[in-house]
């Protein structure tokens, strides 16, 4: 009897989190990936202000890491809205190499903000600049970043639509 009172006391619990974790996993199956080990959680968005075209947008989150996937030191921001073009509804802008990339991956199970965290797939990690012809966006993004400031050109969402400028504004 007390025996298996105690296996009730450990299965409830396990099937408890089980659940939880299945459940969440349908919304989110990025989170699968990161109890297995192949995406890691970049983070909560930073402060930034940012501007399309001389307008402040509060739509675009910007989330910022300091170390690659090897735990090397990195320096970049991925920025996420969904009103940016599919292909580039995430994208980095990398300040220690100075280009803007899109994902190699940026699905659902590369990509997810669960809770406010942004989740990363080990394929998502790795960005291929604008300007690449042949898995890039064929297109210069003009990146200007200095101290306190991320300017740079954005993709037409269509070849009739005009670029827009956008501005990354830190106040630190």
């Amino acid at each position: 009897m007390i025996f298996r009172r105690k296996i009730f006391k450990i299965i409830i619990p396990v099937l408890f989190i089980g659940i939880i974790i299945g459940v969440t996993s349908i919304n989110h199956p990025i989170i699968l990936k990161w109890l297995t080990g192949t995406a890691r959680i970049i983070g909560k968005p930073v402060k930034v202000e940012t501007y399309i075209n001389g307008v402040l947008n509060e739509k675009i989150k910007v989330f910022h890491t300091d170390k690659y996937w090897n735990n090397e030191p990195a320096d970049y921001y991925i920025l996420y809205s969904s009103d940016f073009h599919k292909r580039t509804e995430f994208f980095c802008v990398n300040k220690n190499d100075n280009y803007v990339g899109c994902p190699s991956g940026s699905n659902e199970l590369d990509y997810d903000i669960v809770g406010g965290f942004l989740f990363q797939s080990e394929v998502g990690s790795k960005f291929t600049p604008f300007q690449d012809d042949i898995k890039g966006l064929n297109f210069k993004p003009n990146l200007k970043i200095s101290k306190n400031e991320i300017i740079l050109d954005l993709p037409p969402s269509d070849k009739n639509a005009e670029i827009d400028i956008l501005k990354l504004v830190f106040n630190n």
